[in-house]
């Protein structure tokens, strides 16, 4: 069930709305990121708290996270913070909603995860918990996902017949897929590709699978990572797809770029990219948000995204929690581009046979490394 309009404090207390995105039941959110008001929406109207109701949302959250967050014994020290938290300092003193979500959300943020929020909606929302998204908020959600141009931001020829995709959200592949299926058609005929992150703010994990696809052989499905779901007590296996329309993007050069922001579901198709289809990755260290989240009902205005679900396996996958996926070519955001493009290009001239391409390659280059 989406959960649209909650709001919650980033780590600066500054009140951000929240978009989300569904998948397999998992709820990931996307921070709008230290935008203006204008921009981001105006502060959502306020409402009073009572010492019984503040007590009520807490403990519910609390309860929550100690049932369904992901590592059990963290889970409990969570708890405990929360539950004390209302006997004295911010969580105490609040006396309204958007005084008390800062106030959570700075307990919160003691556990480290980004992905754990505390979030308030002016407007009730009485649905029942795991009731089947309306139709009325199914043309919600394409309307969004419409409005930003499914996430898709950019394709583009660079120097050198280099393929430029400028990727700023994994929308779900119901709204996305057909125009996933024409940006990678109109970058088949690229010699390499970039696939630019450092904007990236992360979405829905089936759109991980489906662009991850593009980028592994045809033929048998390839295991990509398991995941463990606290919250539906389950183990499932993640694999790329047997199908995908037009062409694969196979045997030649990829490159990532990722910056300090690139963030969830970006995190992870980044690390598929290096892993499974032999990507290289180059930028910064990305921002550390492994953990699947799953936005939870604590009271009509009330709710809180609970990290459910990570991946344990395979054994050469490495965690990025709270570290991030480092780059194979550090490099600041700002050079990641041009760096990622010479090495395309360089890449691209060991492999020329004739020399009308060295020679073009070598003009290429030369071009590139004025700029």
């Amino acid at each position: 069930m989406s959960r649209q309009g909650y709001i919650s404090a980033t780590l600066h207390d500054r009140f951000e709305p929240l978009r989300n995105f569904v998948c397999e039941g998992i709820l990931l959110f996307v921070v709008c990121g230290l935008l203006p008001a204008t921009v981001c929406g105006q502060a959502p109207l306020d409402i009073p708290v009572s010492a019984a109701l503040k007590a009520q949302v807490v403990n519910a959250a609390a309860d929550r996270i100690e049932r369904y967050y992901v590592d059990p014994e963290k889970a409990k020290q969570i708890a405990v913070a929360l539950r004390a938290a209302l006997t004295s300092g911010p969580v105490a003193e609040a006396r309204t909603a958007l005084a008390l979500v800062p106030a959570v959300n700075k307990t919160l943020s003691m556990s480290g995860d980004k992905h754990l929020r505390f979030g308030y909606s002016h407007e009730p929302d009485t649905r029942v918990e795991g009731a089947p998204e309306t139709r009325a908020e199914h043309e919600k959600d394409l309307k969004e996902a419409t409005q930003d141009w499914f996430g898709i931001y950019g394709v583009q020829r660079l120097e050198g017949n280099v393929g430029l995709l400028t990727w700023a959200a994994f929308q779900d592949p119901e709204f996305a897929g057909p125009a996933v299926v024409a940006a990678m058609q109109l970058l088949s005929s690229s010699d390499a590709l970039i696939i630019d992150l450092r904007d990236s703010k992360g979405g829905s994990p089936d759109m991980v699978l489906l662009l991850l696809t593009y980028f592994v052989p045809e033929g048998d499905p390839v295991f990509v990572s398991s995941i463990e779901n606290r919250f539906l007590g389950t183990t499932s296996q993640r694999w790329t797809l047997p199908y995908v329309p037009g062409h694969r993007y196979v045997d030649k050069p990829v490159y990532v770029l990722t910056s300090k922001r690139t963030w969830s579901a970006a995190e992870g198709f980044t690390e598929s990219m290096r892993r499974v289809a032999h990507a290289t990755v180059v930028g910064e260290t990305t921002r550390g948000g492994e953990h699947l989240s799953r936005w939870m009902t604590v009271h009509p205005n009330f709710a809180v995204s609970v990290p459910v679900a990570r991946h344990v396996a395979p054994a050469d996958l490495k965690s990025w929690e709270g570290v991030g996926v480092p780059p194979d070519v550090p490099a600041s955001e700002s050079q990641a581009l041009g760096t990622a493009h010479l090495l395309a290009l360089r890449k691209l001239r060991e492999r020329a046979k004739d020399p009308n391409s060295m020679k073009s390659l070598d003009d290429s280059i030369a071009a590139v490394e004025k700029k």
